[in-house]
């Protein structure tokens, strides 16, 4: 009878913790005097494309060292997911050609979720997208926009381009799951609604690849194949604070 009680007990707060959820936020900051981005060469459609100062966006810091742009995501192919997430399983997320550059320069989905392509410019656009699952490079004319399906999940960040203007270039990240996060412009990011307990991640960035180490605290951690353990504590916001990531992992 004890040993019977004893083990309701322990079925009972297995149940409690594996419904226990926490979110995660930190903040990524170039150590050292961030390089001032590079001018691009606007060669076609000048007069549309040639007014807007474009630059290279492959390393974007904020005037207070953010660094925009950098991808955090679970490492775990499997992953137990919060039951809220199922109202944005489907949604559809946007990308533009606006400028004569897209915006977001970084998109994030999941499978099962659609990605619009707009062009928003007085120019046509041939959008492609060049990823391991997602492949595809059509003509999006101007005030046009097309929806494409997404299947399966990305191992890396997918090269988006356009073959009309060979200067305009994004990112898509592609996650089985919904747990990843772009940094904003002033380098933030945060995931919600993990499950808690101890998970590893990927940190990934354009120029630099895996982020293989930052500066947290005052000390230095290694994060080999950019790959990081974070315990997520239950009803809590971690707050990792700010991470200094030094300059030599951007020059690749």
């Amino acid at each position: 009878m004890v040993l019977s009680v004893v083990a309701s007990i322990a079925l009972a707060a297995t149940a409690a913790t594996a419904d226990d959820w926490g979110s995660l936020k930190g903040r990524f900051v170039f150590d050292g005097t961030a390089p001032v981005p590079a001018k691009l060469t606007i060669d076609k459609d000048v007069a549309v494309c040639g007014s807007h100062n474009l630059v290279d966006q492959s390393l974007e810091v904020g005037p207070t060292g953010g660094i925009a742009n950098v991808v955090v995501w679970v490492y775990a192919k499997k992953v137990k997911v919060n039951p809220e997430y199922a109202k944005t399983a489907t949604d559809k997320v946007t990308i533009d050609n606006h400028n004569c550059h897209f915006e977001p320069h970084v998109v994030g989905l999941r499978v099962g979720q659609t990605l619009v392509i707009k062009n928003s410019d007085p120019v046509a656009h041939n959008t492609k997208v060049d990823g391991e699952i997602t492949q595809f490079n059509q003509l999006i004319t101007s005030g046009s926009s097309i929806e494409v399906s997404i299947d399966g999940p990305e191992k890396l960040l997918a090269p988006v381009g356009c073959s009309i203007h060979p200067w305009m270039n994004a990112k898509m990240v592609v996650r089985s799951n919904p747990y990843f996060a772009i940094s904003d412009k002033n380098g933030n990011f945060e995931i919600k609604d993990l499950p808690a307990g101890e998970l590893e991640f990927q940190v990934i960035q354009e120029r630099s690849g895996y982020i293989t180490g930052a500066t947290v605290g005052g000390q230095e951690a290694k994060w080999p194949k950019g790959r990081v353990k974070w315990t997520i504590d239950a009803d809590k916001t971690t707050d990792l604070g700010e991470m200094k990531i030094g300059a030599a992992q951007f020059n690749k």
